[in-house]
C-alpha cells in the first residue's frame, strides 16, 4: 500500500493516475507525494503543464516534491483570466 499525501487528499495507486492535478495545478504551490508503503509503483504527475510521470518504487521510503514558481504560476492565472472574462456566462439560480 502506498500513502501519497497531495492537498486533494486523493489516494492514488497503481491503476489510478492523478488526472486531477491537471485541473488543479493552479492552486498548488507545492506538493509533497510521500510513498511509506510496501507494494509500490503508484503512477503520478507533477500538477505543471509538462506532467512528467512519476512512479513510486516498491518497498523505499522517499519523498518527491515539486517546487513551483509562485509569481510564474500568478501572472499565467491573470493571463488566462484576462481571455476568459469576455467569455462570463449567465448561471441562473436554481432556487
Amino acid at each position: 500500500m502506498d500513502l501519497i499525501i497531495n492537498p486533494a487528499f486523493t489516494p492514488v495507486t497503481a491503476d489510478f493516475k492523478a488526472a486531477h492535478f491537471d485541473a488543479r495545478r493552479s492552486i498548488y504551490a507545492y506538493c509533497f507525494f510521500a510513498n511509506i508503503g510496501e507494494y509500490g509503483n503508484s503512477l503520478i504527475y507533477t500538477p505543471e503543464k509538462e506532467r512528467i510521470e512519476r512512479t513510486l518504487p516498491p518497498k523505499e521510503e522517499g519523498l518527491i516534491f515539486k517546487d513551483i514558481d509562485l509569481f510564474k504560476l500568478r501572472s499565467e492565472r491573470k493571463k488566462w483570466q484576462k481571455i476568459h472574462e469576455k467569455e462570463k456566462k449567465f448561471i441562473q439560480s436554481t432556487r
